[in-house]
């Protein structure tokens, strides 16, 4: 979306965004990565639900759900000088979400992109057990990234 307000021309003159904070990113890809499911059936889900959130896509490898694919905007392009990505270990996510940073840092963007990473956690923890003390250090992390 930042990307998309970059086209637009938002991020420039008056109008400022400050940061970029990604929460357990659902990027995805037309190839699964090796932490991602091969099944056919969780495949298909995926398609489906893609198709639904952005009905006349091109699929999974549309660039709104894999910025990283062939085509899709340059992130040197990004209109912010901050970016905080968080993902969990044992989420088969997370793989994308650590090559989105790391993308970024290789892009010719001159921001700061941070990754905190949650060790022994699936994805998107912090809501179905919102009281843990890995859930609360996230949510420390992340108020520290937006109060910066």
């Amino acid at each position: 979306m930042a990307l998309r307000a970059a086209e637009d021309g938002l991020g420039r003159g008056d109008t400022e965004i400050r940061g970029l904070l990604l929460v357990h990113p659902f990027f995805c890809g037309a190839e699964p990565l090796e932490s991602e499911s091969r099944d056919p059936k969780a495949r298909e889900w995926v398609e489906r639900l893609w198709a639904f959130v952005r009905p006349g896509t091109t699929g999974l490898d549309d660039p709104w759900i894999d910025p990283l694919t062939e085509g899709a905007p340059s992130l040197a392009a990004l209109p912010c000088r901050r970016v905080l990505v968080t993902v969990a270990e044992k989420d088969m996510l997370r793989k994308k979400g650590r090559e989105y940073q790391e993308a970024l840092k290789r892009s010719g963007w001159e921001g700061e992109a941070e990754l905190l990473e949650t060790e022994g956690e699936n994805h998107v923890f912090h809501l179905t057990v919102p009281k843990s003390d890995k859930a609360l250090a996230k949510l420390q992390a992340v108020a520290a990234f937006l109060n910066s």
